[in-house]
């Protein structure tokens, strides 16, 4: 501890040590922080390439759709977050005690939290829109342009939970090891705000967490129960074949063709209404698909022979369901514990201290560095988004060859 003569000298000798201090303080909690500053740093290595490539591939290689914009848009503020969020958060580590521009402080706070809930936003309105193609196949779904309406919604809800507590962040003094010297930290001003606005961000934050996440699981239960029904229907496919087998001696036979619609985006599905059209004529059995496939209808034709020679034309309307993969049911999984475990640690810290960093600035060692890697946890989703949305296409994965290999060929090692 040091005593009153330790800054009882000429002022100027007294800036300059406390400076000095103050910095090598600082210097040490990077160091003791290093963990937590190797978490961000690997999120920017990895988000930071894989949104631009995802962006790229997305914007020159696929057609304009709903769910173009929704990964385009999720490109870019996912890559803000790895590029400039997790930045501005090193640099807060760096300067624990020697931050000294409140406007840069609160500008670090507008970027650090802007694209995180921005991002979790189109989350929630990508989820909405994967039940409204798989659930409600037949009627009309989001135009691209209705899918940016969405996007700005998204920024707006984001912006009402980040600018109206702009003024909560500030500089504030921080206690150190020596008596009377004090550092300086972008932080939670509570002590120089109003009381009720910190509240008002904590209910708002918990609001959004909420909120978002009964849309999400609402929207992915409804999906889940699609699935089961459609494997319900699969599994009573054979017992529907051994029926028609039994109808062949009586010169009677029932034609039921499944269509199957692969969407190739994100790896999402839908059921579609078919037309099918019965024609006996001849003796032999055909089967044909006639007419363009879209995403909302298609069309089969089925020729089937009778014994008798006669012409029959029978026109019939049903749901015919394309085969869900179990990798879509995993990755919607993936998709909803992945946000909730993100999302859930900040938001109860948060909740719990004034001051964020503060509450785990003051534990040591690991427990200090797990605190501050659940407070940073939010950030995950800049590269976990990319791997679920995109990478998980086949699609994609495609397209990123072809681009590569172009690449070779054009520049050749």
């Amino acid at each position: 501890m040091a005593t009153t003569n330790t800054v009882s000298l000429s002022k100027d000798v007294t800036s300059v040590q406390m400076e000095e201090y103050l910095t090598r303080l600082s210097w040490e909690k990077t160091v003791e922080l290093s963990p937590s500053v190797a978490f961000l740093t690997v999120l920017i290595i990895l988000g930071v390439p894989g949104n631009t490539l995802i962006f790229f591939i997305y914007w020159r290689y696929f057609k304009a759709s709903s769910t173009r914009v929704f990964v385009l848009s999720m490109a870019v503020v996912d890559l803000l977050t790895s590029a400039l969020s997790c930045s501005s958060l090193i640099i807060e580590v760096c300067f624990l005690y020697t931050f000294i521009h409140p406007t840069a402080c609160q500008a670090l706070f507008i970027i650090e939290r802007l694209p995180v809930v921005t991002s979790g936003w189109l989350l929630v309105f990508v989820a909405l829109d994967r039940r409204h193609r798989i659930c409600q196949p037949l009627r009309r779904h989001l135009s691209p342009r209705q899918a940016l309406y969405l996007v700005l919604v998204s920024v707006a809800l984001a912006s009402a939970a980040t600018f109206p507590f702009v003024p909560l962040h500030s500089i504030v003094m921080v206690k150190t090891g020596k008596d009377h010297v004090f550092g300086k930290r972008c932080e939670i001003t509570v002590e120089f705000s109003s009381p009720q606005l910190r509240t008002a961000e904590s209910l708002t934050l918990m609001a959004n967490l909420i909120f978002g996440f009964l849309l999400m699981v609402s929207s992915y239960v409804h999906i889940g129960y699609k699935l089961h029904r459609q494997k319900s229907r699969n599994h009573m496919a054979p017992h529907t074949e051994r029926q028609d087998q039994k109808r062949e001696h009586t010169g009677i036979q029932e034609a039921q063709v499944p269509i199957q619609i692969v969407e190739n985006d994100i790896s999402t599905v839908m059921s579609t209404t078919t037309g099918l059209t019965v024609e006996e004529s001849g003796t032999s059995e055909a089967v044909e698909s006639t007419g363009p496939s879209t995403q909302d209808s298609c069309t089969a034709t089925v020729s089937v022979g009778s014994r008798d020679g006669k012409t029959t034309k029978v026109s019939t309307r049903g749901h015919v369901g394309k085969k869900i993969p179990s990798r879509t049911t995993l990755m919607m999984f993936v998709l909803t514990v992945t946000v909730i475990v993100t999302y859930v640690p900040y938001v109860v810290i948060s909740s719990l201290a004034d001051a964020e960093w503060g509450y785990c600035l003051e534990m040591k060692g690991w427990e200090m560095n797990s605190c501050m890697i659940a407070l940073l946890f939010a950030n995950v989703n800049s590269i976990v988004n990319p791997f679920i949305y995109s990478f998980c296409n086949p699609t994609f994965r495609v397209k990123c060859r072809q681009c590569f290999a172009f690449v070779r060929q054009r520049f050749p090692v």
